[in-house]
């Protein structure tokens, strides 16, 4: 069987149809190009593609599966861009390691030293001013942990047709 013909049945799929446009083909965010594209805006293909290789994909007509060409991923970072990438992925991620180490330590109760049987008593000694302090820090740098870089909160409340669930302080409790 012809190199050509396995492409179709080695590589994983997109599902939906998609168009070629004058910036190529848009896929998970990205645009593809290739000189064979040209004049070919409008036309309705499949893509696949390697998993881990997203710097190419295979492109195919959508009406009779024939193989038209590869495309490259347009505006690919440069090697420096990528290496810098990867260096502030790993310097968050040790910052996030030391800041966990830290909790870490904080979260421990310490206890008194007893010598005689008795219950535990926590040692604990901290001013308000110092549990204020704390709290709020918490607070303001936990949004930004949590939360995804483009989430936005709904600013509207739904349609009155809309049936939105009850919040659980306001459900009856359970009896039993």
């Amino acid at each position: 069987m012809p190199a050509e013909d396995l492409h179709a049945f080695l590589l994983e799929g997109g599902r939906s149809t998609r168009v070629i446009q004058g910036h190529g083909i848009r896929w998970d965010g990205r645009d593809y190009m290739a000189g064979w594209m040209t004049g070919r805006s409008g036309t309705r293909v499949h893509i696949r593609f390697q998993p881990h290789h997203p710097q190419e994909i295979e492109v195919f007509d959508a009406d009779n599966l024939r193989h038209l060409g590869t495309a490259y991923l347009a505006d690919e970072a440069s090697e420096e861009q990528i290496e810098e990438v990867y260096q502030a992925r790993t310097e968050r991620a040790r910052r996030l390691r030391r800041d966990l180490r830290k909790a870490e330590a904080l979260r421990r109760r310490r206890f008194k030293p007893v010598t005689t049987a008795g219950p535990a008593v926590a040692e604990g000694a901290m001013t308000r001013k110092q549990a204020a302090k704390e709290l709020r820090s918490l607070r303001s740098r936990r949004p930004a942990d949590d939360l995804p870089a483009d989430y936005m909160p709904r600013r509207i409340s739904p349609s009155s047709r809309w049936i939105v669930p009850d919040s659980p302080a306001s459900l009856p409790k359970d009896p039993a």
